[in-house]
């Protein structure tokens, strides 16, 4: 993290292994996974205490958290809000949904969340809200009845 430029580097890739505890840590699985992501200044708040460089998001200075100190943090989390049943993987295709709706472009989005494909990204990762078809149907009656 350089929370001077408020950025965070994606270096590495943390994985559990089926029925494995530990963390294994590897690279990104694509080149694209690699990336340099901006932070958002509502997050920057919760980063500045851990904000060592090299120091893991989740975790310390040496290795990330486990598998079931990951299951624990979620149970609690989901006994606060109701995630609907969401996984930590529903809060990737959320963000590049967000960044979409703020008007960015799909290249953009794919290199923010390290995707390798440009078709993935818009097809999988950017979904359509109801809220903004019908923003866009009145945009275009506003156009047509002015």
């Amino acid at each position: 993290m350089d929370l001077s430029a408020n950025v965070l580097h994606v270096r590495r890739n943390v994985t559990f292994p089926k029925g494995d505890n530990q963390p294994y840590i590897g690279t990104p699985k694509t080149e694209s996974g690699n990336r340099d992501v901006p932070i958002m200044s509502a997050l920057l708040e919760y980063l500045k205490p851990v904000g060592k460089p090299n120091a893991y998001v989740v975790g310390d200075d040496v290795k990330p958290i486990t598998f079931s100190i990951h299951r624990r943090m979620m149970e609690r989390i989901r006994r606060t809000i109701d995630l609907h049943g969401a996984s930590t993987h529903v809060f990737r295709h959320s963000f590049a949904t967000m960044l979409n709706d703020a008007g960015a472009s799909v290249k953009t989005i794919q290199s923010i969340i390290g995707q390798t494909d440009f078709k993935t990204t818009a097809d999988r990762y950017c979904h359509a809200r109801d809220i903004r078809k019908h923003e866009a149907v009145q945009g275009v009656d506003k156009l047509l009845c002015s």
